[in-house]
């Protein structure tokens, strides 16, 4: 600490040089506590900018120190907020999850039971539409439907992927760029990768390094 530091703040009453001012940043006891928050975040950034602007790059422990000292405010009021934006949400989550939970069964055992009716209704659906087949010759046929109030259940046609030779189909995409474009797959590659060289296994073309962060 220099002689000048020491009286600017032993007797002209100046902060040290790596304080926060005082003052900014703390009006989150205002009667709406999300603007007194947004408030808080909003002078403290002011501030923030400020200082960077002057001290950018940092060079000094003094700078050093203050720069952590406005992360460690920002850090605070972010908690401040998480906390009291997950004290007001709680309430209506607990409702939320009490209606879905009181609803729940009643929904499941609904469509648990409409779907074993259809699934029993299919071979009787089938046979119909062969029946009319073999009657009609060729042209369109009627519509098979059963059921006489409502809405009534009948046959629709849905295409649906089987895999029938799995090694094929890898061969078939395994040079295509837009499978290692897709995201999913990169991400999954990744995945694999980290976590065969953290099991100490070589893996050709990526390797983990250290990288030093402010935290």
């Amino acid at each position: 600490m220099s002689y000048e530091t020491y009286v600017a703040v032993a007797e002209q009453g100046q902060p040290w040089p790596d304080e926060v001012p005082a003052g900014i940043g703390h009006n989150s006891g205002a009667a709406d506590p999300v603007a007194g928050l947004d408030q808080s975040v909003t002078e403290l950034r002011e501030a923030a900018t400020a200082f960077l602007e002057s001290a950018t790059p940092i060079t000094s422990k003094a700078q050093a120190d203050k720069a952590a000292n406005f992360a460690e405010r920002f850090a605070a009021l972010e908690k401040e907020a998480e906390e009291a934006r997950t004290r007001e949400k709680r309430p209506i989550l607990e409702e939320g999850r009490a209606i879905d939970a009181r609803w729940r069964p009643v929904i499941e055992r609904a469509a648990e039971s409409k779907k074993e009716l259809k699934k029993a209704l299919e071979p009787y659906l089938l046979a119909e539409r062969e029946r009319l087949a073999a009657e009609a010759g060729p042209g369109p046929l009627p519509p098979v439907r059963a059921g006489s109030a409502g809405r009534r259940v009948g046959l629709r046609t849905v295409r649906r992927l089987v895999v029938r030779d799995r090694e094929a189909l890898v061969c078939a995409y395994r040079r295509d760029a837009r499978l290692w474009a897709h995201p999913q797959v990169e991400s999954a590659l990744r995945d694999l990768a980290e976590a065969d060289l953290r099991a100490g296994r070589a893996v050709k073309g990526v390797e983990l390094t250290d990288e030093q962060v402010a935290a």
